[in-house]
């Protein structure tokens, strides 16, 4: 017994040394590695560094590990900033808390030095980290940043595989329309080459099926997992072709259990049934167990569903709810409320962590797109704002030139305004042909032409509280009377026949130097206006400017 116990010392001591002095010559290795790195070229150098990296990995003692990794750090950080990136960006040598940052240390470096395909490497990398970590909108940044790069390239796997994996994002953050999108881009893709065997084109047919089993659109469903099957019989022959079919025969029953079509439902059943039970795996053989339950359940064979639920001890979130259903029909109250409590318990969780998902992910994409739109944006900047100069200084001569013209045409509005002024001298000219307009034209002449005499003997127009009432009351008429014979002998109303009066005699006190002295309000209260905006309302309408240009503008003495 004691040479028994002995050998075994001995053998356990041999191991040990085996694996310290295994240990050692890494170590020594590693060492010998670093120290002649200084007397290679570029080349050999990055190399040698990727070599080292991979030995690094072997090394078990993690504060080793750690010595040499950081001899290499400076290394490669003084020497060659390419071979720094790999050396950041590496997986496996680093624990989760640093990894991080240098992942990100590693894109900046790749973006700075302008090193496109390192660049993807590092954010394919920081993909795989972010989802490990459940750092979703993060690693939608990194894929969609990747989407961008192969958008590029004409390396069509690559960009397959990656849509493949947006789409696989998107369905399980339950954005459906997203997903839908994104495998029927990659499906295409399919459709124009022969390469159906190979499991990509059947895992994304079978989520769209799930998708149209999510939102209750069976026949979608149905349709999917149709085609999916139709070609796995035709073209899969990979060593897991067993379970992907049977993984189609158990969603195709299981729509049928949904549509309430129990013969096609146990039809697919046994299907699967028939296929080699080892060549299932475990996740394929806990949704046949569980739909077999569930068409347990429809056939009212409660006590066998039962049993077969607890036999295979599901891992299902919806498990305690078809528990719930089968204990509610053995009457069980009591368990029946207990598991759908459970159900809804799991369902909240599962639902809001989603809501979380759905959240980051469209937060991530947002992001992303705006990013994009500024660095597009910088790319064109330089051209855009060449362009933007040249239009800017084309506009400006445009609005120059037309700004010029416009002020020479009021220049002009105001000496014609000033000539007409001189020639009428305040007067108003009765018509010299007056068409007959009705019995009492002559009457509405002869009203007209009392205005008149009254507006010249006495510038009425000149008090700002006058009415038509007053001017009516004056000549001994009413103001209908007065506004008809205003409105036909002349062509406008009376407030407008008055105010003309008013703008004729500002013109008049402008030409006197009368504005040079006294402030417009003044001006406009001289004339019969009471109200600031009326008065250049007027002014304006008659002579095409305002009171303070014409003042600016008119020849000097020019009615005088």
């Amino acid at each position: 017994m004691k040479s028994k116990v002995l050998f075994i010392i001995i053998i356990i001591s041999l191991m040990t040394g085996m694996i310290c002095k295994s240990e050692q010559s890494i170590d020594e290795k590693i060492v010998q590695e670093i120290a002649s790195l200084d007397t290679l070229k570029i080349e050999q150098f990055r190399m040698n560094v990727e070599k080292i990296i991979v030995l690094l990995d072997e090394v078990n003692d993690p504060i080793r590990r750690k010595s040499l990794t950081r001899q290499l750090f400076l290394k490669t950080n003084s020497r060659d900033e390419e071979s720094h990136i790999f050396l950041l960006a590496y997986p496996k040598i680093y624990p989760d808390s640093v990894r991080q940052v240098y992942l990100s240390q590693a894109l900046s470096l790749a973006k700075e030095l302008k090193l496109e395909k390192k660049r993807i490497w590092v954010e394919d990398l920081r993909s795989n980290f972010f989802i490990g970590t459940m750092q979703y909108d993060s690693a939608m940044i990194s894929m969609l940043n990747m989407r961008d790069y192969y958008e590029t390239q004409e390396d069509e796997e690559e960009k397959m595989n990656l849509y493949h994996l947006l789409g696989d994002i998107y369905y399980h953050a339950h954005l459906y329309d997203k997903a839908q999108d994104t495998y029927l881009r990659v499906l295409n893709h399919y459709k124009n080459t022969s390469n159906w065997n190979f499991w990509r084109p059947y895992v994304m047919m079978n989520n769209l099926g799930q998708i149209g089993l999510h939102t209750h659109r069976y026949r979608m469903a149905l349709d999917w997992f149709n085609k999916s099957l139709t070609k796995a019989n035709d073209y899969l022959k990979t060593p897991d072709h067993v379970n992907i079919k049977a993984y189609i025969h158990i969603k195709t029953s299981e729509t049928y259990l949904l549509m309430g079509d129990m013969t096609n439902a146990r039809r697919f059943l046994e299907n699967v049934e028939k296929l080699p039970f080892d060549k299932i795996r475990d996740d394929s053989r806990m949704e046949l167990t569980y739909l077999r339950s569930k068409i347990l359940l429809e056939e009212e064979k409660y006590e066998e569903a039962l049993k077969e639920v607890v036999k295979n001890n599901l891992a299902n979130p919806e498990l305690p709810f078809l528990l719930s259903l089968i204990y509610g029909k053995l009457h069980n109250t009591e368990k029946s409320l207990y598991y759908l409590e459970q159900y809804h318990l799991i369902n909240d969780s599962i639902n809001k962590q989603n809501n979380i998902n759905r959240s980051l992910i469209i937060l991530a994409e947002n992001e992303h797109e705006k990013t994009r739109q500024k660095l597009i944006f910088s790319k064109k900047k330089n051209v855009l704002l060449i362009v933007s100069i040249i239009v800017a200084l084309a506009v400006s001569m445009i609005i120059l030139l037309l700004y010029w013209k416009l002020y020479l045409s009021k220049i002009e509005l105001v000496r014609k305004t000033l000539e007409n002024e001189k020639k009428t001298k305040h007067t108003f000219s009765k018509p010299e042909n007056l068409k007959p307009f009705g019995n009492g034209a002559s009457e509405l002449y002869d009203l007209a032409s009392r205005l008149q005499t009254l507006i010249e003997k006495d510038k009425i127009y000149l008090d700002p509280y006058l009415t038509i009432q007053k001017v009516a009351d004056n000549l001994a008429t009413n103001r209908t009377y007065l506004s008809k014979a205003v409105n036909q002998v002349y062509n406008t109303n009376f407030p407008n026949f008055i105010n003309e009066l008013r703008v004729r005699e500002t013109i008049r006190l402008i030409s006197e130097g009368y504005a040079i002295i006294h402030t417009l309000e003044t001006l406009a209260t001289r004339s019969g206006f009471n109200n600031r905006t009326v008065f250049i309302s007027a002014f304006k309408k008659y002579t095409g400017v305002t009171p303070s240009f014409f003042i600016k503008n008119q020849p000097q003495n020019q009615v005088r």
